[in-house]
């Protein structure tokens, strides 16, 4: 099943939503998005598109597995994915009237259709890309919870960074100390004045 629907076929459907139950291999084309993908599952895609409040709207639950690598080592990491997509296609991008707090259609983006075409590979795309966290570590370095480190350098993490911080902050600074003895003190100052 594709998942590229042509607005005349939209409009033709007499309101009746669009049934979408399918399985696509991603792979290549996610890969070209994002070349730290190392392999993917099948992704099984499910949902209705049909009309909305203002165009058409898609509701779509995306079911699959990404292999990453880990931030910390580069090994290789799966990563199941299992997503809620709800967009709002329309036309044109309607204007707000002064009624309305901030945009038609309250807290839904809407989404103009571009080439007179909805596209929900490109949804369903941008979604699994946006799912992938900033920082995906293998089980074992979860349970060790060890960093990595080479000669002179070590990666800490940021409650050791926040107590190592707080540890300097309480010890006076020796460079400061010496600056203190350069100046005279004022309290034999004081007592010269009167």
């Amino acid at each position: 099943m594709k998942l590229v629907f042509p607005v005349e076929q939209l409009q033709k459907s007499n309101r009746q939503a669009i049934k979408i139950n399918t399985t696509l291999n991603l792979l290549t084309a996610l890969q070209q998005r994002a070349s730290g993908i190392l392999d993917a599952s099948e992704f099984t895609i499910t949902g209705t598109l049909g009309s909305g409040d203002l165009g058409w709207r898609s509701r779509l639950h995306v079911v699959g597995t990404l292999v990453v690598p880990s931030t910390r080592s580069l090994l290789p990491v799966e990563l199941p994915l299992d997503l809620a997509i709800d967009e709002q296609y329309v036309l044109t991008d309607p204007e707000p009237r002064d009624d309305e707090d901030d945009e038609v259609g309250g807290d839904d983006l809407l989404i103009v259709i571009e080439n007179n075409q909805v596209d929900l590979l490109d949804a369903v795309e941008d979604h699994i890309l946006l799912a992938i966290p900033t920082q995906i570590f293998t089980p074992e370095e979860l349970a060790q919870d060890e960093m990595p480190a080479g000669q002179g350098w070590e990666v800490i993490s940021e409650q050791t960074y926040a107590a190592n911080a707080a540890e300097q902050e309480e010890q006076p600074n020796p460079e400061f100390a010496k600056l203190k003895a350069l100046l005279p003190d004022d309290s034999a100052h004081s007592e010269s004045k009167e």
